[in-house]
């Protein structure tokens, strides 16, 4: 398919070949000469063959719609893993990463540690979230009657349910608070930073407590979090915790 937009996102160009190949088989396509029949004969012919269920299993097959639960999932096979990861970890490493996630079902469902919250974040930018097409309100033969208004009044949201709904959609937020920053690995900054692309931010850590293995490393996933937005660092001086 070319292009490196994310593998979900490509799905519909792959139905779009798919519906390309099936109709230069089809015995309409050199039949007319007149563009405009055509184009009738191909959009009848589109919407026809994309309702059908073998056609339908063929592309779920073929190309399947991914969540990360279940690419999480996938990486319980060892060797799937290793060719995932391949010059990424060693075998020891991809095997025990491998045995970590059996813990999970085939659908990624089961007990989830906190880098795996990160990690399926990584998997959903990676992967992209599909296009749904929005749900058509169903026509009501109430709704037709004069004067349902006043006697059916439609519910309003409460204030409550409102603020659940927004929160549930939030991707961003307008002001980050990172405490601890040392203990942060690369992907984690990667998460908050996907959430904080246009927000302030204050960040709280002692880099000489750096729990990561290559403190360089998370620095500069930091830095890409926070991206060219002005900086200003203060440096504790006094120690309030013990004596020392």
């Amino acid at each position: 398919l070319g292009g490196t937009a994310p593998v979900n996102l490509l799905r519909p160009r792959a139905r779009k070949l798919l519906l390309d190949a099936l109709w230069s088989k089809s015995s309409g396509r050199g039949r007319y000469t007149d563009p405009e029949l055509i184009a009738e004969l191909r959009s009848s012919f589109d919407e026809d063959v994309s309702t059908e269920t073998p056609f339908l299993e063929f592309l779920d097959a073929w190309w399947p719609e991914l969540t990360p639960r279940r690419v999480l999932a996938a990486m319980a096979d060892e060797r799937r893993l290793g060719r995932w990861s391949r010059r990424i970890l060693n075998q020891g490493e991809t095997r025990r990463l491998a045995r970590s996630l059996k813990r999970l079902d085939a659908e990624g469902n089961g007990p989830l540690s906190v880098h795996d919250v990160a990690l399926l974040d990584e998997l959903q930018a990676l992967l992209g979230t599909p296009n749904r097409p929005k749900r058509k309100r169903e026509a009501d033969p109430l709704d037709q009657l004069t004067g349902l208004e006043e006697l059916m009044p439609q519910r309003e949201e409460t204030q409550w349910e409102r603020a659940e709904r927004l929160a549930a959609e939030r991707t961003e937020y307008a002001h980050v608070i990172v405490d601890e920053a040392q203990d942060l690995t690369p992907m984690q900054w990667r998460m908050v930073g996907r959430r904080g692309r246009h927000a302030t931010w204050t960040i709280v850590g002692d880099p000489a407590q750096s729990s990561w293995s290559d403190p360089d490393e998370a620095a500069a996933a930091r830095d890409e979090a926070l991206g060219s937005r002005p900086r200003r660092r203060f440096t504790l001086t006094v120690n309030y915790r013990n004596p020392a």
